[in-house]
């Protein structure tokens, strides 16, 4: 198999991995290349929607019809993001804590009207709290949507489509994979549609599952992320970096956002312990394997790891040139 990165010539599958979310267990192999380091699932089942039910963690209850914002809800997200509106702002926000899809808009310097669409939107939670910031222009697509969904006033699109469909602008202001472009083959393709869309000197924030970090050589075929078989490519640095340049973006950042879900997730399916399992620490934690210290830990490392640069989860922000 040659790699569908860098055209490395791969002889053989290295691994074989278990789907464990659901705990079906079905057995998939993945070719790792030496030259770039990613991961790259062999053979893309012919049945992969069956891998995306209804209970799927991405396919919350969509927002209500009349989601909007509100007068002081714009004015902390404006302090928060811009700095405006300073002396109201400040005093919204005193024991708030910035969530991280806030720090995306400020990171990639997004304004209220601008175009942002979120490729792999699930159900549209992110949109929906950027909708209830201010934001008016809001479109979330994902192949597997069960339900379409538009706002009362507009500004929130969730629809079944791909990237390459037609859709509501030729380009866009702010492009987001959240946690979806492992979901995807052909990456040059992807990244050449990602070009066109995301306008020159804009943004495009890739977050994603990393290959060569900690967690994945700890845990091996048992590292929660692998995720087979939705996780068609697990990329590294490396490859995220061969695809930007090759695709006329430059890295501008990558910060490291892992969990201590890297470690429970991980230490569950080397005990045979789906993700969905009644004993996951997800489904239940008063009946979890894990004792509150164990966690704690897990926590403490994982921001550890972030700071060196080896948690397994990272956001690459990608700045058209």
């Amino acid at each position: 198999m040659i790699c569908k990165i860098c055209n490395y010539d791969m002889s053989r599958p290295s691994h074989r991995v278990k789907e464990m979310m659901f705990g079906l267990k079905t057995e998939h192999d993945y070719y790792e290349c030496p030259a770039c380091e990613s991961l790259q699932i062999a053979e893309v089942p012919a049945d992969l929607e069956k891998y995306y039910p209804g209970n799927y963690y991405s396919f919350k209850p969509q927002p209500e019809k009349n989601i909007d914002t509100t007068f002081l809800r714009k004015l902390k997200s404006s302090y928060l993001l811009y700095g405006k509106n300073k002396i109201p702002g400040f005093l919204l926000s005193i024991g708030y804590k910035i969530p991280e899809y806030t720090m995306w808009l400020k990171q990639a310097q997004v304004q209220y009207n601008d175009a942002i669409l979120d490729a792999g939107s699930g159900s549209g939670d992110i949109l929906a709290h950027y909708c209830k910031a201010g934001f008016t222009d809001l479109l979330g697509i994902d192949p597997f949507l069960k339900t379409e969904f538009v706002s009362d006033n507009g500004k929130l699109q969730l629809l079944r489509k791909s990237l390459f469909d037609k859709l509501t602008y030729d380009q866009f202001d702010f492009v987001m994979l959240n946690h979806s472009f492992e979901h995807m083959d052909e990456p040059h393709k992807i990244f050449k549609r990602l070009s066109e869309l995301v306008k020159p000197g804009k943004f495009l924030l890739v977050r994603i599952p990393l290959n060569k970090s900690f967690a994945s050589g700890k845990y091996g075929t048992n590292w929660v992320d692998w995720d087979a078989p939705r996780h068609l490519i697990l990329h590294s640095v490396k490859s995220m970096r061969i695809l930007a340049q090759e695709h006329g973006f430059e890295t501008k950042q990558i910060i490291y956002d892992s969990t201590a879900f890297q470690f429970w997730g991980s230490e569950q399916y080397s005990r045979g312990i789906s993700l969905h399992d009644e004993r996951s620490y997800a489904v239940n934690k008063d009946n979890s394997v894990f004792s509150d210290a164990e966690i704690n830990n897990w926590k403490k490392m994982a921001a550890e790891l972030n700071k060196k640069g080896e948690g397994d989860q990272a956001c690459f922000f990608l700045q058209r040139k």
